[in-house]
């Protein structure tokens, strides 16, 4: 039994979530690691983008890429992992520990928030007041 890669199935988004804004204690999130939402190609067939969320840090001048999804902890170095993802950097988004908390409480639900995955706050008149408190700040 394959997976199928129309279906999600795993936990990318919530873990990522929880991790960069602290709920995940058994990780040590580096400190100004961003939450990441792009789009991976699988590296089996069907060979399909699909939507994943992962955290990026820099350490030794390098940036490194943390999967958290499924209860996995591996940090690769984010050329290997965009390089075997076929990741698109230009078609990432990527959120601050403050703006993912403000997206999380905007959209109420762990993303993807932006993007071709996107998907719409569960409120959206709710959504859009804390949006536009959030884009006051920039």
């Amino acid at each position: 039994m394959g997976i199928d890669p129309l279906i999600a199935e795993g936990d990318c988004y919530e873990a990522s979530a929880h991790a960069i804004i602290g709920f995940a204690s058994r990780l040590d999130v580096p400190e100004g690691a961003v939450l990441v939402h792009g789009r991976p190609t699988l590296t089996r067939p069907p060979y399909i983008e699909y939507g994943h969320a992962w955290l990026e840090y820099q350490m030794d001048g390098m940036t490194w890429c943390l999967n958290v999804a499924n209860g996995d902890d591996k940090s690769l170095p984010g050329a290997l992992f965009y390089g075997v993802g076929n990741i698109d950097p230009e078609q990432c988004y990527r959120y601050n520990r403050e703006q993912a908390s403000h997206m999380l409480a905007a959209y109420e639900h762990y993303g993807p928030w932006e993007g071709p995955e996107g998907t719409p706050p569960l409120n959206p008149e709710h959504a859009d007041k804390l949006l536009e408190d959030l884009r006051g700040r920039t």
